[in-house]
C-alpha cells in the first residue's frame, strides 16, 4: 500500500524472527512517533505535580496573558519561584523539580528539550544570578543530562 500523504495509516510489518510469524498491525506514524515524547502543553502539569506550590502563580501569569500557550513566560515565571524558595529554604521539592528538568531533556520533542535549557536552566542562573544568589548553589540538584546542559550554559557564557 502506498500512502497518499503523510497522514495515511501505514502497513508496517516486523518479522520478529525468521522461525515466528510476522507481526502486523497498522498506526498512524505521527501519533507513534509524538507519544513517546513529552510535548510542550505536557511541561507546566509536570512542574505543577512537582511543585504544587506553583499554581497560583501560574494562573496570575495566565489571566495576565490572556494565554495558556506561552510555555517560555511561564518557565521564567518558575524560576523566579524556585530562587524564593531557595532563598526561604524551602528545597523540599527541589528533586522532583529537577528529575523533571531531566525528564525534559531525556524525553521530550526538540521544542522541549530547547526550552528545559533555555527556559529553565539559563532562567534559573539569570534569575539567581540577579538576586544575590549563587547559581550554582541549584547545581547540586541537577541530573547527568541536565548537569551537562547547565555546563554548556556556562561555558558559553564565560566566552
Amino acid at each position: 500500500m502506498k500512502p497518499n500523504n503523510p497522514t495515511e495509516r501505514l502497513q508496517v510489518t516486523f518479522a520478529m524472527h525468521q522461525d515466528l510469524p510476522a507481526v502486523r498491525f497498522s498506526r498512524n506514524v505521527m501519533p507513534l512517533l509524538s507519544d513517546a515524547m513529552i510535548t510542550k502543553e505536557q511541561v507546566m502539569p509536570l512542574f505543577l505535580e512537582a511543585c504544587p506550590s506553583f499554581n497560583e502563580k501560574l494562573k496570575e501569569q495566565r489571566a495576565f496573558y490572556e494565554d495558556d500557550d506561552l510555555l517560555y513566560p511561564e518557565l521564567g515565571k518558575f524560576a523566579h519561584h524556585l530562587v524564593e524558595m531557595h532563598k526561604a529554604k524551602q528545597t523540599e521539592v527541589f528533586p522532583a523539580v529537577f528529575e523533571v528538568i531531566e525528564r525534559l531533556h531525556l524525553e521530550g520533542d526538540a521544542y522541549v528539550r530547547e526550552a528545559a535549557t533555555i527556559g529553565m536552566l539559563e532562567g534559573i542562573q539569570n534569575v539567581a544570578g540577579n538576586s544575590g544568589v549563587n547559581p550554582e548553589e541549584f547545581s547540586l540538584y541537577l541530573k547527568p543530562e541536565s548537569a551537562k546542559w547547565w555546563r554548556q550554559l556556562n561555558d558559553f557564557w564565560e566566552g
